[in-house]
Formats: structure tokens, sequence, C-alpha cells
């Protein structure tokens, strides 16, 4: 009932046009055209009609005397950015005298009006009081359209608001439940063990079966602990500001931190040359770490580890590679690998599914894409983008 309240009062026509019979002629002329009119009889009741919201006013030029003028010039200054009211004037005809000249610049001075000389034709009339009600309601619409989209805005400010007070709240939550289980896994682990080297082999085979349990499932445990702390750190702790990071002293630094794996697995690794990018070098260093220590965890069991790092500058991103000569991944999962959890080989191949997930969270925070292009068996390649911004003489960076 408002908002048709609303509509019909914004397609209402006010009348002052005090002198004769114009302002009965000029109702009956609009009320015949289906347009609603309102008649007033003074200055005072015409500009109590606009503050109950019209589409429109018409007044003839002498209702414009120095009084009228600064009352009707006041009101539409009042008016919101959205709202050019439209006036129409009723003039005098004939030569223009300095009484007329005046009138006429405070009419213009009042912005949105249309001056009809008398006598006025009705076609002339309607077809300009259409023209302004057409403006009119566009400007309705217009302002409608604005209310919404601060409404919009404003739902978009308080989501965003919750979701960084959710992130808040959910990282405190990892970090304190981390912290809470850690203690007692410890225990259970720290236990488990006891148990193992005092009783394995003194009881029956289950027990000892049972023992095994235990403990391996207390250390996969932990390392499900560990893995989501540092996902969780990736997902919502801020990075440092990005500063120039060599990229091959970066990946130097990771296969530096896997040097007990990569002996053990007598892993080859080589790479090509290698850009100075814009990134967070630990973060970097992270990402090679994860990608090399994935394809030395996927390797075949007679082959020993080849793993090639290179880049290439392509359509104003580096393209890094990784490629191995491991088991591969089957074509159907090449968009899955990257998922939270997602362990392909089960439990044959220890790990928690969470390494993958870490670097496509480093990639995409350094304004990237990571993908993966592989056969089950032969081999698999890791790929990923970083801008290229044309850093020239970058500082050295250290570790």
């Amino acid at each position: 009932m408002m908002a048709e309240a609303s509509r019909n009062q914004s397609e209402t026509f006010i009348v002052l046009l005090p002198i004769g019979r114009d302002c009965r002629l000029v109702c009956d002329a609009l009320k015949s055209a289906e347009v609603q009119a309102h008649a007033c009889s003074t200055v005072t009741e015409f500009l109590a009609a606009l503050e109950a919201g019209v589409g429109g006013g018409i007044l003839g030029e002498e209702s414009l005397t120095l009084e009228g003028f600064r009352r009707l010039a006041a009101w539409i200054k009042s008016q919101p950015l959205w709202s050019d009211f439209p006036l129409i004037v009723l003039t005098s005809g004939g030569q223009p005298t300095p009484r007329t000249n005046s009138i006429y610049q405070r009419a213009k001075a009042l912005g949105n009006v249309s001056l009809l000389e008398r006598p006025v034709r009705v076609v002339t009339l309607l077809t300009a009081v259409e023209t302004a009600l057409r403006g009119r309601r566009r400007q309705y619409q217009a302002q409608a359209f604005i209310a919404d989209r601060i409404d919009a805005e404003r739902e978009v400010t308080r989501q965003a608001e919750e979701l960084a007070r959710s992130n808040a709240d959910l990282q405190r939550f990892a970090y304190a439940t981390s912290h809470d289980l850690q203690e007692p896994l410890r225990s259970m682990t720290v236990f488990a063990q006891l148990l193992k080297r005092r009783y394995q082999g003194k009881l029956d085979r289950e027990a000892d079966e049972f023992l095994e349990y235990i403990s391996s499932g207390a250390q996969r445990m932990a390392a499900l602990i560990d893995g989501l702390l540092a996902y969780s750190r990736t997902v919502h702790v801020e990075s440092a500001p990005f500063t120039a990071v060599d990229t091959a002293a970066a990946l130097d630094w990771a296969t530096m931190n896997l040097r007990l794996v990569i002996e053990e697995s007598q892993a080859e690794i080589t790479c090509g040359d290698l850009p100075t990018i814009l990134g967070d070098y630990v973060q970097i260093v992270q990402l090679f770490q994860n990608l090399i220590s994935n394809a030395i965890k996927y390797r075949r069991p007679d082959v020993a580890p080849s793993i090639r790092v290179s880049a290439e500058e392509r359509d104003g991103d580096w393209l890094f590679c990784v490629r191995d000569n491991g088991i591969g991944v089957p074509a159907e999962y090449t968009d899955k690998v990257f998922d939270l959890f997602r362990r392909l080989h089960g439990s044959k191949i220890p790990g928690t599914g969470i390494g993958l997930a870490i670097c496509k969270r480093i990639v995409e925070k350094h304004g990237g894409r990571v993908w993966v292009e592989a056969q089950s068996g032969q081999g698999t390649m890791f790929c990923f983008t970083i801008p290229a911004l044309g850093l020239e003489q970058p500082p050295e960076v250290t570790a």
C-alpha cells in the first residue's frame, strides 16, 4: 500500500495559477489525459504539496515574486542529488519587458524548468507534462537503484566483516585445538612406543599388531595436525610484504631442507635458469619443498627419482615446471590432486593429503595458478605461474 501511495504521488502534478480560470482549465486538461492534478491557491500550499512528494509542478509567472522564488529555490536546493524536480512556468505573451525578463531569469535559476507562453495549446501543455513525468519516473528508478546498491554494498561489507571474524575465530580455534590435542597425543605416542619396546615379541602376534596400530596411528595423527596447522597458516595468516625473490636460491634452500630424503632416495635434482620474482621468500621455499618432496614420495620403486625444475616467460607470467619420473597420476584425477585431504594411493604411501593444497594456496596468493600434467606410470609435471613484473637489477635476497 505504501509503495502504491508513493507511486501515485510521483504521478501527480500540482498547479498554482492564481489568476482567472487558468488553474481550473489546466487541471481539467490534465485530468482528461488521466494525469492526476492538485490545485493550489498559495505558494505555501504549493510548497506543502511538494514536501508530500509529487511528479511535477505548474505555476504562473505571477507566482514567482521575490519571496515566492526564494522559498521555492530553497526547497529545490534541499533536494537529494538524484532529484531534479520538473517545473512548468506559464509566462505572459507578447514583447518582453523588464519585469518578464526578471521573472524569466528567476525561472531559469530554478533548474529543470520549461517555459510555456500564454495562451498555451492543450497538446503543448500535455506534451510538456508527459515529458516531465517520464523524466521524474526515471529519477525515482535511479533513486531506487542507488538505494538497492547501497543496501547491497552494506550487506557485502557486513558479510566480509563476518567472514573476517569467522576466519579469525577459525584460526584461533585451529591453534587452540592443536595445542590441546598435541599434549595427549604426545603421551599416547610415548606410551605406545614404550609398550612396543617392552612387550613386542613377549605377547602373541595379535598383540604386536595392536601395538603397531596404536603407534603408527598416533604418528599419523601428529602429522595430520601439523599439516592442518601449516595449511591454516597459509590460508589465514597475512603474508609479509612481497620482495624480490631469487627462485634459484629458494630452490637451493628447499633442497637443503630435504637433504636427508634426497640422499636416502638417491634423487637427482636439476634446474635451468630460474628468475627473480616478487613474492614471499619463505612461501616460495615451501612451494618448491612440497613439490620436490611429493615427487620423491611418489617415485617408482625400482628407479631413482629424477626431478627437473625449469622456468620460462610466457604471456606476462613466469611458467615454472617441476617434472619427475615417478608413478604419475591417472588423467581423471589431475583436477583433484590439489583438494585438501586428497590421497590417490590410500595408505600405501604415507602422507596427509595437505601438501599440494598448501602449494595451490601459495601460488594463488602470488597471483598465479597451478595445475598438473601427468599420465599414470609416465611421471608427473607440476606447473605453476607467477606474474612477471619486470624487476630491474633486483636486490640480493638472503635466506
